[in-house]
């Protein structure tokens, strides 16, 4: 047996002279591509922190209109139907910004009146109505920095409540002298 097949030590390899710097080329190949898509990731992440922060305030003026209609359909039951005006504001400041919604909800009008045909109470001199009611509420969401107002968001709902037995009163039958107050 040779002493070279039994030596554990391996032969340096024989470079050539036209693989001098593939090395550094691949590796440089490789940190643009990692380059690339950690760029791309940080774009995308930024794009869907935006998107988010866009739905969360339309779902609070969402909701802002929601609680303004249902306001209204309670003040039918305690007979105030008339317009409301509320603000809200955020707690939460950017910088020297005032964020606010303003909430409007009109008044509930009636669109049907007749009488409650299928209620058991419309018995004797008991007269009960059924009533179809309308309501609009708008939500707009700004922010005020120096005095400049900047909206950021804007909802509109419109809903038809049919509530009866009611028992007929002057305000469940009167009218609203702005009718653009109403929106489909």
């Amino acid at each position: 047996m040779s002493d070279h097949a039994a030596s554990p030590i391996a032969m340096p390899a024989v470079r050539r002279p036209q693989e001098l710097g593939s090395a550094y080329l691949f590796a440089l190949l490789v940190l643009l591509v990692l380059t690339v898509i950690g760029l791309s990731l940080a774009i995308i992440t930024q794009s869907e922190v935006q998107i988010g922060a866009s739905e969360r305030t339309a779902v609070r003026v969402f909701y802002g209109s929601d609680a303004a209609v249902r306001v209204q359909l309670a003040g039918v039951f305690s007979d105030d139907t008339s317009p409301r005006d509320m603000s809200l504001h955020d707690p939460t400041l950017v910088g020297s910004a005032a964020i606010a919604d303003e909430i409007h909800a009109s008044a509930f009008y009636p669109l049907y009146t007749g009488p409650c045909a299928l209620c058991d109470v419309n018995t004797g001199n008991n007269r009960y109505w059924a009533i179809n009611h309308i309501v609009t509420a708008r939500t707009r969401r700004t922010s005020t920095v120096g005095g400049t107002e900047t909206l950021y968001a804007e909802k509109a709902i419109t809903s038809m409540f049919a509530v009866q037995p009611l028992e007929r009163s002057i305000d469940a039958f009167r009218t609203e002298d702005d009718p653009n107050e109403i929106r489909f």
